[in-house]
């Protein structure tokens, strides 16, 4: 596929889904989603500093490793925001940070950056029959780094690479209470989650991933036919739509990749979607894609912080 043809494959389907949320326009206008309830559940405890950015905490009976690092902070600075990093299939925590390196990039913007890893090195993000409390987990970890490490709660975000991806789609139809937005690297969503996904939500997404990626579903090169979950552009609609945004926008951060946009009039709430062409299933790297994937995923998380 050209790049051109590409480019306008992509901005004729950000005006039909502009024409398509005209409706949801006017409801954004005139009223707003309410206050997530506070969380008031269980929180990681005992979580036990074990040199350098490693660190071990328990939730229910069970203790977990994790990485964290932390930006230099002055005793008397604002919390800081916080990301909390989930690592592909068969993947751990100091892997990820190994090929994403979101730790460096992320403390230098005055972020946290937390690496969890999964003891079974996958996450339940609905995929299969499973009873393992990932979202109780990633959740009580992230409040419990909070309350711990003086970090905003108003702040917290996630970001996932394929299983991890998947598990972050999962967390931001149900884990709205903690996280304000999320980013999904060559991640999909999966069917149950699909299935049972709420009518309006209130967090900000966004979805990175290539054209070339035999993973995730997509309408545009024809995938989406086969796979039992839903494509890519249909999970993009659903976040637009169920956030209450129906103003489109389009840019180009590379030859390669376009950045689209869907928010409202207030810009309370972002989502987002940045398709390479021709990236396959991967943390693209700068000198393939031809942007930088950390930067854009922390400018993104910018505008929902503010």
């Amino acid at each position: 596929m050209t790049g051109r043809k590409f480019n306008i494959i992509k901005r004729t389907a950000a005006f039909l889904l502009a024409l398509a949320l005209l409706l949801t326009s006017v409801w954004s206008a005139g009223c707003s989603l309410s206050d997530e309830t506070p969380y008031d559940g269980p929180v990681m405890t005992d979580i036990t500093h074990c040199g350098g950015n490693e660190y071990k905490g328990i939730f229910d009976g069970n203790e977990y490793d994790f990485l964290l690092c932390l930006p230099e902070r002055q005793e008397d600075s604002a919390p800081a925001p916080l990301v909390v990093m989930l690592h592909g299939y068969g993947n751990t925590g100091e892997y990820f940070r190994t090929v994403t390196a979101m730790d460096k990039a992320g403390n230098e913007r005055g972020y946290a950056i937390a690496f969890l890893t999964s003891p079974s090195a996958e996450w339940n993000s609905g995929i299969g029959i499973s009873d393992k409390d990932d979202v109780g987990l990633i959740k009580a970890f992230a409040v419990g780094l909070q309350q711990q490490f003086n970090l905003d709660s108003k702040a917290t975000f996630a970001a996932g690479f394929s299983n991890g991806g998947f598990m972050v789609q999962r967390l931001a139809a149900e884990a709205s209470d903690v996280f304000a937005g999320v980013a999904s690297v060559a991640g999909m969503m999966p069917r149950a989650v699909w299935q049972n996904r709420p009518e309006k939500t209130d967090i900000s997404v966004l979805m990175v991933y290539g054209t070339a990626d035999d993973v995730v579903p997509m309408h545009l090169n024809g995938s989406a036919a086969t796979s039992p979950n839903p494509a890519i552009e249909d999970v993009t609609e659903y976040w637009a739509s169920a956030a209450g945004l129906a103003e489109v926008t389009t840019a180009d951060l590379s030859p390669k990749a376009v950045y689209t946009q869907y928010t409202n009039r207030a810009q309370s709430r972002f989502v987002g979607t940045i398709v390479i062409d021709g990236g396959g299933h991967s943390w693209t790297e700068e000198s393939i894609s031809g942007f930088n994937l950390n930067e854009a995923i922390l400018d993104f998380f910018d505008k929902v912080g503010q």
